[in-house]
């Protein structure tokens, strides 16, 4: 069994936001993205099973699902197993690609999550090459 912790927090954040919603996004790109590749722990989801739905159709961002669902913090509980070593593996990576791609401001919307989405789903199927998108493999 995996010892869990806290993966990411918008407390982690605060200093360099303007705002709960600017704090939240990050972490909230990372457990939507989770969420939609089925990477979480459904019996950690029992209770917001509406939220998850609304996430996944993307009535709420990933931050207002963070905040709403999650109290602000991800924890590894909230993940799969197979979340939980992908999280080990790229988290710290992927804060510090979502500052290069973003900038010193996050967005609270879809399009910042549809920046950071390829770049995570590359590193899960081990496509870390950068010349080509999986999802654009005619080209």
């Amino acid at each position: 069994m995996l010892i869990t912790l806290v993966v990411d927090s918008i407390d982690r954040h605060l200093a360099a936001a303007d705002s709960i919603e600017s704090a939240a996004v990050i972490p909230g790109i990372f457990i939507a993205w989770c969420v939609n590749m089925g990477l979480v722990n459904p019996a950690e989801f029992v209770n917001v099973e509406r939220s998850v739905v609304r996430l996944k159709y993307r009535e709420i961002t990933g931050g207002e699902f963070l905040v709403a669902a999650l109290g602000g913090e991800l924890h590894e509980e909230h993940l799969s197993e197979r979340g939980i070593i992908f999280a080990r593996r790229w988290y710290e990576a992927f804060l510090e690609e979502a500052n290069v791609r973003l900038g010193e401001t996050h967005e609270p919307n879809w399009a910042t999550y549809e920046q950071m989405a390829p770049w995570l789903t590359e590193r899960l199927l081990g496509r870390t090459s950068g010349r080509r998108t999986w999802w654009r493999f005619w080209r």
